[in-house]
């Protein structure tokens, strides 16, 4: 770990040595595009995307800024598709930087920070992430009848739940008709967060 920040500083010393730039006199802003508030849902996660942009007093973007993405060694996190969990990137023109995480398979809740650098000025952002897995609860009654509907809880570390409700559909008398109504859920990139 120590290995990796010090070769990082070097990395940033070289770059401002090898590229000079002109003062920054009224600082600079880092906002968040994508990756705050994010749940990783368990056992499968999807790959999750983060994203920042850096821009000056002026609100132009600033290119070549150093962002250090890093996650915790061990416990609930997220790693890059190479397995290490500190990743430096350059702003581009547009003042922007990302990177792809996949979560592990420990439910809990974490925070990555990305660190900015640019002309000897730098920031340091805090996320908020953490592991989930969707777990199945048994149908409740309703009546004198079992309901149709059954509910699954997406169990955030720390005691947050999030309930989602899923539509069961009777068997159809006719093979072509499909059910109607209910509730579809498909993969995306969409998360549920909470604090």
């Amino acid at each position: 770990m120590h290995r990796q920040i010090f070769s990082l500083l070097l990395f940033v010393s070289l770059l401002t040595a090898a590229n000079p730039q002109p003062e920054l006199h009224n600082g600079f802003t880092v906002s968040v595009l994508q990756g705050d508030d994010v749940t990783h849902s368990l056992p499968n996660p999807p790959t999750a995307h983060l994203s920042i942009r850096v821009t000056d007093g002026n609100a132009n973007p600033i290119s070549g800024a150093v962002a250090v993405f890093e996650f915790p060694e061990s416990g609930p996190t997220a790693l890059l598709s190479d397995g290490s969990n500190v990743k430096a990137v350059l702003t581009d023109t547009d003042g922007k930087a990302g990177i792809e995480v996949r979560a592990n398979a420990q439910p809990g809740r974490f925070e990555p920070t990305i660190t900015v650098n640019y002309l000897g000025q730098s920031t340091l952002v805090r996320l908020h992430h953490s592991n989930a897995s969707l777990t199945p609860v048994p149908a409740k009654t309703v009546g004198s009848r079992k309901s149709s509907r059954k509910w699954y809880y997406l169990a955030a570390g720390g005691g947050a739940a999030v309930a989602i409700l899923l539509a069961t559909h009777r068997k159809s008398t006719s093979a072509s008709t499909p059910p109607a109504g209910g509730i579809t859920i498909t993969p995306g990139s969409g998360t549920v967060g909470g604090n």
